[in-house]
């Protein structure tokens, strides 16, 4: 009889990820439908992955923070609609000493980054033949470029500041 009741709750699992799935599927015909046919057209047409995520994560408020990455964003928000450079997903994490910041930017190479800073803001642009980038990104404190310290690897940027 336990046996049964295991196989069972497998069923169930598989019944719970079905539901899921056809809820996605619904999510991505109303976000297909707020997209014009011409854009639509053009967007199957690229011969070049389009991008378009989130990630959510819990910050010490414990308030959720969702930050959206890819080279398409919503037609609603912004005009243009689909961009050349993909925008990688940033983690920022401030400390007493040190503001350090985490991109993610798989494929790039480490002299085809460049960063910059202006009006408060960071800019970390990658620009290669097989890979483009583009964030900007306000800091939560000041820093100053001349003390940044740099580490790519494995498609992962990390930069430092000293505060």
């Amino acid at each position: 009889m336990k046996k049964r009741r295991g196989f069972d709750e497998f069923f169930s699992i598989n019944n719970e990820f079905e539901a899921m799935k056809e809820e996605m599927e619904q999510i991505m015909e109303r976000m297909l439908s707020d997209i014009p046919e011409e854009k639509l057209r053009r967007l199957t047409e690229m011969q070049r992955p389009n991008v378009y995520g989130f990630s959510i994560k819990v910050s010490s408020d414990g308030k959720p923070e969702v930050k959206e990455f890819g080279n398409i964003k919503p037609a609603k928000r912004e005009k243009g609609f689909i961009h050349d450079e993909r925008e990688p997903l940033i983690d920022v994490f401030k400390t007493e000493n040190e503001v350090m910041v985490m991109a993610e930017v798989p494929g790039a190479d480490e002299k085809d980054i460049h960063i910059t800073k202006t009006d408060g803001e960071l800019e970390i642009i990658v620009d290669s033949e097989k890979r483009q980038y583009y964030k900007r990104l306000k800091l939560p404190a000041d820093v100053d470029l001349a003390k940044m310290k740099k580490n790519y690897k494995n498609g992962v940027l990390e930069l430092r500041f000293q505060l």
